[in-house]
């Protein structure tokens, strides 16, 4: 980073953990994580400021580019090649080289033209070789095809495809001739081969995170450095309203980090980088989740931590396909020469919310007659049980609760309101003669209610009646 950022990688002693399941919550989500090394046999060589998108089309994730030393602070060596990794197969599969070796650039997916864009970088790391100009890659002719020069020079500038637009939309970068960072916004249009200047957006800065926010439609930025220090804010741009507004502030000081869009979950996730302690920049292997629903920012940071372990430079991308993010290559404190070729992915997912479950009767006749089974749905604080969306209530993953009659109370009158469900008492019987043996004239039964709530979690509560037998032929 010219000086900016010096590269502090801190080895630690210990056993590699390859696979670890971690769980925490951000605000009203609980949220599950796992991490899990894929290892092919077959990967690119181990490198750092390449790049890599989704190809959406062929459902693969597309790596460029980067550079890779033989020890840590030299100039090191460029990178041109072109990989493909299909996750379906685990096959890393090689493209045509491009013509140039870059790193540094900002690379992003068309999903219209079904190709990937990249603009600007550095020829190689520690060259001062920067470049203004723009290429596009097409998978399916395994091509390379030069495109109209971007505004500058630049490197360090993430970028986002805006789909609602059909464009390309970068913000800051470093800037060699004046050595410092930038504040403008540009917008490039593949279809037009066009640059547009828009509004500029926040403070002036480079090695920051973008992504695209396909609730909102909006570019989403975060982090960064510049010549005055390190950045913790977090800003979206509206390219309708050409407009930037800011957000809540990230509770790291980071840089140098990769992001995602989560599409399942609606949220931003956040890997590795370096940050900033005290005056020292100390890789991270931090993951953050950004909520922009609740405008709320939350770390995972189980313990033992997860692995990867303090990655900086390191390439996302979402895999639609597996739903999970894949993060390859980057410095590594831990890889030889501290430039890897691992490749990992992270499966997140919200847990559902445990509830307390009370179901009447207490003690169930199989023989007796009536109509229902009634159970009072109680949820822990912070959720309101009229937004429960009845129709997703099951007992145990096979009989749905009636829609009518409910009715909101207080069943135990403990001041917690509760939301009483019927279920069909014949069903139920059915249930429970089919799945439990009655081997003699009481049993016990576990019963277990899941559902959701609407525009939130689903949850899970479990109770225990008795079932009694009374079989005429049983004495």
């Amino acid at each position: 980073m010219k000086g900016q950022l010096t590269i502090l990688i801190m080895l630690l002693v210990g056993t590699l953990v390859l696979s670890v399941a971690s769980t925490f919550t951000a605000s009203s989500k609980v949220w599950q994580a796992s991490w899990m090394e894929i290892t092919t046999g077959s990967e690119p060589v181990g490198r750092a400021t390449h790049s890599a998108v989704w190809d959406s089309q062929s459902n693969q994730m597309i790596v460029f580019g980067g550079h890779y030393t033989s020890s840590l602070g030299s100039s090191g060596i460029g990178l041109k090649d072109t990989w493909m990794y299909n996750s379906e197969n685990k096959i890393w599969t090689q493209g045509a080289n491009a013509p140039m070796t870059r790193g540094e650039h900002t690379a992003v997916w068309d999903t219209d033209g079904n190709q990937m864009i990249i603009h600007g970088g550095e020829s190689v790391y520690g060259s001062y070789q920067y470049y203004q100009d723009t290429w596009v890659y097409s998978p399916t002719t395994d091509t390379w095809t030069q495109k109209a020069n971007g505004p500058c020079v630049r490197a360090w500038a993430p970028g986002v495809w805006d789909p609602t637009h059909a464009q390309m939309i970068i913000f800051g970068g470093y800037y060699r001739p004046s050595n410092n960072g930038l504040r403008d916004t540009w917008v490039y249009v593949p279809t037009t081969d066009t640059w547009t200047a828009k509004a500029d957006g926040p403070a002036a800065r480079w090695a920051h995170m973008a992504v695209w926010d396909t609730q909102n439609n909006e570019m989403l930025i975060f982090g960064g450095v510049s010549q005055s220090g390190w950045f913790t804010d977090t800003w979206a741009y509206n390219p309708a309203q050409d407009q930037w507004d800011q957000r809540a502030d990230m509770p790291s000081i980071l840089a140098q980090a990769s992001a995602v869009w989560n599409p399942i979950d609606d949220v931003v996730v956040v890997f590795g980088g370096e940050h900033l302690e005290g005056s020292s920049n100390v890789p991270t292997d931090e993951t953050w989740i950004y909520d922009p629903s609740l405008d709320v920012w939350t770390v995972l940071d189980p313990d033992p931590h997860p692995y990867p372990t303090g990655w900086l430079q390191a390439v996302h991308v979402w895999d639609t396909e597996t739903h999970q993010m894949l993060v390859f290559g980057g410095v590594e404190e831990t890889a030889p020469n501290h430039y890897t070729n691992k490749l990992w992915s992270l499966t997140l997912g919200v847990a559902p919310i445990t509830v307390s479950i009370n179901i009447e009767p207490r003690t169930l006749n199989i023989f007796s007659c009536g109509n229902w089974i009634t159970t009072y749905i109680e949820l822990p604080e912070g959720y309101d049980v009229n937004n429960i969306d009845v129709s997703t209530i099951m007992l145990n993953d096979t009989i749905s609760a009636e829609l009518y009659p409910t009715e909101v109370g207080d069943y135990d009158s403990d001041g917690v309101p509760d939301l009483m469900v019927k279920f069909s008492r014949a069903e139920v019987i059915n249930y429970i003669q089919n799945a439990i043996p009655l081997e003699s004239k009481f049993v016990e039964a576990t019963l277990t209610i899941t559902g959701s709530i609407t525009d939130g979690p689903s949850f899970i509560g479990t109770d225990v009646i008795k079932a009694i037998w009374k079989d005429p032929k049983m004495h």
